[in-house]
Parts: C-alpha cells; structure tokens; sequence
C-alpha cells in the first residue's frame, strides 16, 4: 500500500483481521526499512472472526509504502489498514 503526507509524522497503523485457529508472525516494511521482525497475528478462531493490531511507523514526507510480509508458511487475511496520526 502507498500513502502519500505532507510532513514527517509518527502515525498509528491498524490493520484488521482475520486468521483461522492458527498463531501468525509477519514482517511489518515502511519504505522497504522492516520496523517489526514478528508483528503477532493472534488467532481469531475462525474466518467470520475479525481482530484488529496497532503498530507506529514514521512516515515520511511524500510517498510512502507500507507492506506486510508472512514468515510462515500462511499469514493472516488483512480486511484493511487504518493510518492514524499520534
């Protein structure tokens, strides 16, 4: 995914979720740098069950791409990614 900001900012970003009975680890990218080796998707216990995690990332001014990467064999269904400012 790519964001387009104004200013360097410190922002909030929230994906949601789902991922069957099953533990996933995936690697969080903000303009190719890896801010999280092991962002944990925790089970949601089915694919009708949807879970939300939160992780900062600073962006930079102008265009920005945020990408998620499974270190497993399956990864999670990411629904949508929210960006909030802190």
């Amino acid at each position: 995914m790519n964001f387009f900001v104004v200013v360097i900012v410190l922002t909030d970003s929230i994906f949601q979720y789902m991922n069957p009975p099953c533990f996933s680890f995936v690697l969080y990218f903000v303009n190719g740098k890896i801010i999280a080796k092991a962002l944990p998707f925790i089970a949601t216990g089915s694919w009708v069950n949807w879970k939300s995690i939160s992780i900062d990332a600073l962006l930079k001014a102008g265009l920005n791409e945020i990408r998620l990467e499974s270190t497993g064999a399956s990864g999670p269904n990411v629904d949508h990614l929210n960006i909030k400012l802190k």
